[in-house]
């Protein structure tokens, strides 16, 4: 959840990086791991971020990582999750 949170706080407060100056922060070490298939149409040889991080496995990525987040929330708390009546159709993610 901590990269989550992170990922968007770069997309949102995005300082300009350039190559290899942004392959040496921690933060995008921690996403590389994740191991997210990079859009098609990106070449291999673009930067990471935002180029090869950015595309439909980061977009269902992020929703798994946020659901599973929410639910686990209300299972402690004991009530059930508002996101129930909708778990068939993010089964796909």
């Amino acid at each position: 959840m901590i990269v989550l949170v992170k990922l968007r706080n770069e997309l949102i407060h995005y300082k300009s990086k350039w190559g290899e100056e942004m392959d040496w922060q921690k933060f995008f070490k921690s996403l590389k791991q994740l191991r997210l298939e990079r859009p098609s149409f990106v070449p291999s040889n673009a930067n990471f971020f935002p180029h090869q991080l950015l595309g439909a496995a980061c977009a269902a990525w992020s929703v798994r990582t946020a659901v599973a987040l929410l639910n686990r929330f209300y299972d402690q708390m004991g009530i059930e999750s508002p996101l129930k009546a909708h778990m068939p159709q993010s089964d796909g993610l």
